[in-house]
């Protein structure tokens, strides 16, 4: 082992200084809690601006959105947004039906 030079400790000094230097006192206890009602209020302030701009930004979306749909369906053909299906068909008996599925 190496002898090493003995270095005087201070630790439990810096633990001592800054247990100490809180302040106690009505005034010290005044302005903590005048801090503390202080920055929640203003991190409420500031969540609910932004909350606001976020639902602003989704209602522009929505809305730009909504638009472009009411032009894409003014421009479709008349009967495309029906439930009617289109087409030409033929009716099949059922003794017949029964003819074409024997081989």
């Amino acid at each position: 082992m190496q002898n090493r030079p003995h270095l005087p400790n201070r630790m439990p000094d810096q633990i001592r200084f800054i247990s100490t230097t809180r302040q106690t006192g009505p005034l010290g206890r005044f302005l903590l809690a005048l801090g503390t009602a202080l920055l929640a209020t203003a991190s409420l302030l500031l969540g609910f601006v932004f909350f606001v701009v976020i639902l602003g930004f989704a209602l522009l979306a929505g809305l730009v959105l909504w638009f472009r749909l009411r032009s894409l369906r003014r421009r479709a053909p008349v009967g495309a947004g029906s439930n009617a299906i289109e087409g030409e068909y033929e009716v099949v008996s059922e003794s017949r039906q029964r003819d074409e599925r024997r081989p």
